[in-house]
């Protein structure tokens, strides 16, 4: 008896742990927050964006990611890019004139976010006008609404009174304003509830597990516009009531409807973004056992409640949020009440604390089609970004009175049992690993499968190539699953992707390239704009601001980035053929000038031996040979080769290495055109294309300080009159930011988000007029 005792209490020990390791994860876990120059575009402008990558646990700078995918999405990807992490952390969109007017999302993450649930990628809705398309005139279709009722803790539990969210939003995921009723089976009212906020509240009701409910939606005139079975009761179980005693402590009560689990011990674990923050046993005394904690020890956002049954089942969950004390905002004076046109603006910045911050900044023109923004890196991170679902206004619940204090709750009793699945968790399957990070650079992907059995095979050994002047080569070697990576470390070019297996291998397997990007679509619908007559003269306006900036304004700056070194370095010999006589035929070019390269001929075929520089002495292996950066294998094909194509030649006269692959030497010829790989291989086959890391590009603002520049008749209309994704601000002193309006009068709305080494989070906001 005692053993078996002991073996129980181990048990429990065991699921106790599994689910603390849960709460706790030991899996690293990364969020982004993108920061867009605006929310409202015309096709034919540029979307600048910042990106900020944060350990989810702290919010520091994340180390672990070092590119982050961004894409631009509604019923399906329109436009994707990939940017460094470490090089900025910033890109930019051209919005063509292919896209629809309508609104878009803006979506962002890492290749090792991919391993998690997609609901937690960055997420932002912009809208986009398209002044070349015809204005198309749409008949309102019926509203539709998604309702959906919370009990608190998770599940209604039979003669326990619960207090139960409720959101009913329509199509766009905005709330609406309604009245509601419960009724029963023979239609008796039972409760009666409206929104408080953003179609979202709550009402108390005490069902009975027998009964079936049903939720009457009315809109304000009184007409029935949805009508919802609400969930079912569970015959037995435990029920969690959150509340504030009032006194800087929250109290956790978990309920029973039955004397069946008196005297067992039940679990309440509280949890933030990875920190265990409170673990206390009860006993159920009375059918009720109660957790009392302060509200000091939670972290700032939102925390995780759940209860534990004797078993290590989870039986109720619940969220919490700390609305943080300390606001990190970012205090900006203008110089001046009022600016004339083309005329340098001043802003002098007040930061609370300046260790390590890097922030970003946009000025734009605000009128009723561009609002002030108000997502910031703090609401985000802090509430949106541990939410699935469409959270509207997050900026809302961080404003300080009482009903944002009740909204929030209601918010946070729509939200439950989210993040986590606990029985996934104590299956050990909730989730599976199968993407590793982009710890230096972005990687290609590949599985290489079996011609006969169509499984991976392991071991093989594969090539990759972007053939070109400055081209690319990667070799590497397939894993035990058939995956094979390639690091494209430094790669900011455009091209085909050429991966070749050796002749005898391309025999017996096939390569596969997979896609880097998230498979997960967006389910958008292209939501209309609902823009209206009122907005003519503006989008008209605009349209033609948009296409003088392109005729006009200068061109954004780029950073050259790549380089142009090859990967075996500087060649041991290097012969441009112009130097020489030319000869008609390859074999001649070979035997006559390349010294350190011996040409064999035997049954027909070509081959070649390269002396080893330190030795004197031939080596063995045939070395690598590279036509424009892609493998040749048949050396009879570089011989048919019209030499006048060729513009050099270089021999690497030694041992090379590359990853875990070695050649005995390199011979690489390089064409005038980068594209001679064409006469070898042909155009049979169709290779996928590749973008490599998105070169930054400075935005261009004029200066207005000389008389002459003033006076300057060439048109000026940025709306965008100021953008920089990176600036540092220096540890002490005085700190502005100067930069000169354009001749477009109005309000302009300065937005800046910042992160800083220890992972505080600033924002700050101000407007400004140009007369």
């Amino acid at each position: 008896m005692q053993k078996f005792i002991f073996i129980w209490m181990l048990l429990f020990f065991l699921l106790m742990q599994v689910a603390t390791a849960q709460i706790i994860p030991s899996v690293y876990q990364e969020k982004v927050f993108l920061h867009t120059d605006k929310s409202f575009y015309l096709t034919g402008e540029d979307l600048y964006f910042k990106a900020y990558l944060v350990n989810a646990a702290d919010h520091r700078p994340s180390d672990l990611s070092k590119v982050i995918y961004v894409e631009l999405v509604s019923d399906k990807v329109y436009l994707q890019t990939r940017i460094s992490a470490v090089e900025g952390s910033n890109g930019s969109f051209f919005l063509p004139a292919d896209l629809h007017s309508g609104k878009y999302v803006v979506r962002a993450y890492t290749r090792w976010m991919r391993n998690f649930d997609e609901a937690f990628f960055f997420q932002k809705t912009i809208a986009i006008f398209n002044p070349f398309e015809p204005a198309s005139v749409t008949t309102p279709a019926a509203e539709h609404y998604d309702i959906q009722f919370f009990p608190e803790g998770g599940q209604f539990v039979s003669s326990i009174e619960s207090k139960t969210g409720f959101r009913v939003v329509n199509e766009d995921g905005q709330g609406i304003d309604f009245r509601g009723i419960v009724v029963n089976a023979v239609n008796d009212t039972l409760a009666t509830f409206q929104p408080l906020k953003f179609g979202i509240g709550h009402f108390y009701f005490t069902p009975v597990s027998s009964n079936t409910y049903f939720a009457q939606i009315y809109d304000l005139n009184g007409k029935l516009i949805a009508k919802q079975t609400l969930p079912p009761a569970a015959g037995k179980g435990y029920a969690l009531k959150l509340s504030d005693t009032g006194n800087g402590r929250l109290s956790v009560r978990a309920n029973s409807n039955t004397p069946d689990y008196e005297g067992q011990d039940i679990v309440c674990l509280v949890h933030s973004r990875g920190k265990m923050i409170f673990r206390e046993n009860r006993k159920i005394i009375s059918q009720q056992a109660e957790f009392v904690f302060p509200v000091s020890q939670l972290e700032d956002g939102i925390n995780h409640i759940t209860l534990f049954d004797n078993s290590g089942n989870p039986v109720a969950e619940r969220l919490y949020f700390k609305r943080p004390e300390a606001s990190q905002e970012i205090k900006i004076r203008p110089d001046q009440e009022m600016y004339p046109q083309r005329s340098k603006i001043q802003l002098d910045l007040q930061v609370p604390d300046r260790q390590g911050l890097n922030i970003s900044m946009a000025v734009y023109h605000a009128d009723d089609l561009q609002s002030p923004e108000k997502l910031n890196i703090a609401n985000y991170l802090l509430l949106t970004s541990d939410l699935k679902g469409y959270v509207e206004s997050p900026w809302y619940y961080f404003e300080k009175d009482s009903q944002v204090n009740a909204a929030t709750d209601n918010l946070m009793l729509t939200h439950g049992w989210r993040r986590f699945e606990w029985k996934k968790v104590q299956e050990g399957s909730q989730e599976k690993i199968s993407l590793f990070p982009e710890y230096v650079a972005p990687l290609v992907e590949a599985e290489i499968i079996s011609r006969e059995t169509q499984k991976p095979a392991a071991g093989i050994t594969a090539y990759l190539s972007m053939a070109g002047k400055n081209f690319v080569f990667k070799g590497s070697q397939s894993d035990s699953l058939g995956k094979v990576y390639f690091e494209m470390h430094r790669v900011y070019q455009k091209g085909e992707l050429i991966v070749r297996l050796t002749p005898r291998d391309d025999s017996l397997y096939q390569i596969r390239i997979l896609d880097p990007f998230s498979p997960v679509v967006y389910p958008g619908v292209n939501t209309p704009l609902g823009l209206s007559l009122a907005h003519k003269a503006q989008l008209e306006d605009r349209s033609v601001y948009m296409q003088a900036r392109r005729v006009y304004q200068k061109e954004s700056k780029t950073k050259p980035q790549a380089d142009s070194l090859h990967f075996y370095g500087i060649p041991d010999e290097k012969y441009y053929l112009d130097d020489y006589t030319r000869f008609p035929v390859m074999e001649e070019v070979m035997r006559e000038y390349i010294r350190g390269v011996m040409v064999r001929k035997a049954e027909g075929k070509f081959q070649y031996r390269i002396f080893d520089l330190n030795t004197g002495e031939l080596f063995e292996e045939e070395p690598l040979v590279l036509l424009d950066g892609v493998p040749v294998f048949d050396i009879n094909k570089i011989m048919a080769l019209d030499p006048f194509l060729i513009k050099s030649i270089e021999v690497k006269r030694r041992k090379e290495f590359l990853g875990r692959l070695g050649f005995s030497g390199v011979v690489s010829y390089l064409s005038y055109e980068g594209n001679a790989i064409s006469n070898v291989l042909g155009d049979k086959e169709a290779w996928p294309e590749y973008q490599g890391l998105q070169v930054q590009r400075v935005y261009f603002t004029p200066q207005y300080e000389a008389g002459a520049d003033l006076n300057n008749r060439l048109p000026d209309f940025r709306d965008l009159l100021y953008w920089n994704p990176n600036i540092e601000i220096p540890s002490s002193g005085a700190f502005s930011i100067s930069f000169y309006s354009s001749s477009l009068s109005g309000k302009y709305n300065v937005y800046i988000n910042g992160l800083s080494e220890d992972g505080k989070l600033f924002h700050g906001s101000q407007m400004i007029e140009v007369k």
